[in-house]
């Protein structure tokens, strides 16, 4: 304990630059001092006896509470004494009263005021307790600091013209390299050829485009590939370039597997990338991946040109509006009717779903300005129900998957105004009450709390959002 908290206040004073004393007062080691010995990790110490005079503290005695304390840093020697009357009331680890002026002196600052005054700075009256900041020389003073490095010293900031003593950029550039230099040396010196993400990615490509290359090679290329874009600035490095498209082309390959690689590539650089998304939509990267979800093709080329789909559409209009003249809505809901895989089918209606959400944010904007009307629906979910889309979501719900049942609940109820006549029907109201009991059942034998808490948040959304909405 006592180790620890030298340890403490030395560090303390190296930190702040504090001239600290050797003299420590601790009164937290709590022994008593009735007793001849102490016992220390199995060890018999004997119990140091205190005096008014300074006695150097041996390391087999346990020290009482509430002594004046001084160890010399250089020796590591420890010495004890009782404290003087004028002593009992000062605080731990406090600083003597000479030491305490002197870093009162040391740390004094002046007091800073914001003025509303728009006057120069300069006309302010010189007051050395006082420095004066008004908005405009504030936001001058940052705007000069925030491409410049370093100070001169910690105490600089206390004036505000000391702000500009800063170093110089090109004294930041001589001491300081660029990475351009560090690179250089490393290729001089190790014999390293380093590249840049762009170079690289070049040297990707140019593989994909040498008809020489297997497909083993190629499929390696672009799973490397796929590393590199998923950094929004290397995606659109790569169609400032012009070298996402033979990716693009790589969607309509022979070989599956190197249209699940493409896909997988182009899904990672499309995510919240306008400009990957419009590439692919231009280079006719939308119908290639409809044409993966066709009956026959390999479940993880579905699954990986679904993935893609929806990272290109998601979030950009006119993806979407090419989606639906290209019939892309008829083939994911296609997904949903023919498909075995349950979580293929989740993924086609979560897809439908967040683009429904989309397009009714976007209606009720246009609501709001007065351009359409309060009981208009959009031009998307009007398509998903002439094809039979609040039929297929009600079924989906007898899944044992809870996160399933969440995701299509979740479509159920953006699309159950629309779909109400269809909900009403004997049989889908009866798939609702058997959820629901099935729902409550599970919470009653349910013992995992968190679990628990899940299932009654979702039967409350199933009753309160559907069941009730339903009987209104």
């Amino acid at each position: 304990m006592l180790i620890n908290q030298t340890v403490l206040i030395l560090a303390c004073c190296m930190v702040t630059g504090i001239v600290c004393s050797n003299d420590l007062i601790l009164s937290d080691v709590a022994v008593d001092e009735s007793d001849a010995t102490v016992s220390m990790n199995n060890e018999k110490l004997e119990t140091f006896i205190p005096t008014h005079e300074w006695q150097v503290v041996h390391d087999n005695q346990a020290v009482p509470a509430g002594l004046h304390i001084r160890m010399n840093f250089q020796t590591g020697v420890k010495e004890a004494k009782l404290l003087d009357p004028n002593e009992e009331n000062q605080n731990e680890n406090e600083i003597p009263a000479v030491e305490k002026t002197k870093v009162e002196e040391k740390i004094k600052t002046p007091k800073i005021i914001m003025s509303e005054e728009t006057k120069p700075i300069e006309e302010f009256a010189k007051v050395d307790d006082k420095i004066y900041f008004t908005k405009s020389h504030l936001k001058e003073a940052l705007h000069e600091f925030r491409d410049k490095v370093g100070i001169k010293d910690a105490e600089d900031v206390w004036k505000l013209e000391d702000l500009k003593k800063v170093v110089p950029h090109q004294q930041v550039k001589k001491k300081f390299r660029s990475i351009e230099e560090i690179r250089s040396e490393l290729e001089h010196t190790m014999g390293w050829k380093i590249k840049s993400d762009m170079e690289i990615m070049k040297d990707h490509i140019f593989l994909l485009q040498n008809e020489s290359q297997s497909d083993e090679v190629k499929g390696v290329t672009l799973d490397n590939l796929e590393y590199y874009v998923h950094q929004i600035d290397n995606g659109k490095d790569l169609v400032r370039m012009g070298r996402l498209t033979p990716i693009i082309m790589m969607l309509n390959d022979t070989n599956e597997i190197l249209q699940e690689k493409a896909a997988n590539v182009i899904g990672a650089a499309a995510q919240s990338n306008q400009d990957v998304q419009d590439n692919v939509v231009h280079n006719n990267g939308l119908e290639y991946l409809l044409q993966m979800l066709y009956d026959g093709k390999l479940m993880l080329t579905k699954k990986k040109g679904l993935y893609a789909l929806s990272a290109v559409v998601r979030g950009n209009r006119g993806a979407q509006k090419e989606l639906v003249k290209l019939n892309g809505l008829e083939r994911i809901l296609h997904v949903i009717k023919a498909e075995i895989n349950t979580p293929l089918k989740v993924k086609a209606v979560t897809l439908l779903f967040d683009l429904i959400v989309e397009q009714n944010e976007v209606l009720q904007t246009l609501v709001e300005k007065g351009e359409k009307k309060a009981d208009e629906i959009s031009p998307l979910l009007n398509l998903l129900l002439d094809n039979g889309w609040c039929e297929l979501l009600p079924p989906l719900l007898l899944k044992d998957d809870y996160d399933t049942i969440e995701k299509v609940l979740q479509a159920i109820i953006v699309s159950r105004d629309q779909c109400k006549k269809i909900f009403k029907g004997e049989v889908i109201l009866k798939t609702f009450n058997d959820v629901m009991q099935r729902m409550s059942n599970e919470i009653l034998t349910e013992d995992d709390a968190d679990f628990k808490s899940y299932l009654v948040n979702l039967k409350e959304q199933l009753v309160n959002d559907v069941i009730e909405k339903l009987n209104q």
